[in-house]
């Protein structure tokens, strides 16, 4: 084999080892960017799976903000309204309290008005008993006394003695001026036809009558004497102030 020949074989043998360690290389580079492009194609599905998963969690956080702001504001208005109503509690128990010692105050300088009438009325009687035992002489009083005894002698025929107890055989007369025997033995005649049975009449003497009889049954008790009169009128005068 000549020098030639030895080198144009050399020449072939390093072509066919060059295009074989292209092909060689060739499918190398391609066996790579194959897995490279897997490679790629996963990291693109983990980013989509990761963008996915931020977007459920982007969701979710505003979900949570949005129910944190709607759980905030009902605590608000419920701590608002029972603000409120606490504040509409105090204001009535108040009101009430108010209305309470307003009446007590009421009833109170009611009570005291009637307590200074009641005893207005008392010194205006009391006073009334001075003026007339100054003013009046005895044989005036003597007068209206004969005619306030006439007065409760024909009242003792009316009387209702539905509550009086039985058995009563004593009763007691209070007079300014001692009866008269005749006077006295008329009493008791229509006391004794009234009760149906024979009583006998004690006497007393207490000059506060003023005027007439006072006629005391057990429990019940004729009152026609003057201090009687001037005690009634003082309460119609009372009641006519009041109303």
């Amino acid at each position: 084999m000549t020098i030639f020949q030895l080198i144009l074989v050399q020449v072939v043998a390093f072509i066919l080892i060059v295009i074989g360690l292209r092909k060689l290389l060739y499918s190398h580079i391609s066996t790579e960017k194959q897995r490279l492009q897997l490679m790629i194609d996963a990291s693109n599905k983990k980013v989509e799976v990761l963008r996915g998963q931020i977007e459920e969690a982007k969701t979710e956080y505003d979900r949570k903000i949005a129910q944190a702001k709607a759980d905030a504001q009902k605590l608000i208005a419920d701590a608002q309204k029972e603000a409120e109503e606490l504040k509409a509690k105090h204001f009535q128990e108040t009101r009430r309290e108010t209305d309470k010692m307003v009446k007590a105050a009421q009833a109170k300088t009611e009570s005291m008005q009637r307590e200074i009438h009641s005893m207005a009325a008392r010194k205006g009687i009391h006073f009334s008993k001075a003026i007339i035992k100054q003013a009046l002489t005895a044989d005036c009083l003597g007068a209206a006394h004969d005619v306030m005894i006439e007065e409760i002698s024909k009242q003792i025929v009316n009387v209702d003695l539905s509550q009086l107890r039985e058995g009563i055989k004593e009763v007691e007369i209070v007079t300014t001026f001692p009866l008269e025997k005749e006077r006295k033995e008329m009493l008791r005649q229509k006391l004794s036809s009234k009760l149906k049975m024979e009583v006998e009449l004690t006497e007393k003497i207490d000059d506060s009558v003023i005027a007439g009889i006072l006629i005391k049954l057990g429990s019940l008790i004729l009152d026609g004497s003057l201090a009687n009169k001037l005690r009634i009128a003082a309460e119609q005068l009372e009641k006519e102030h009041s109303a």
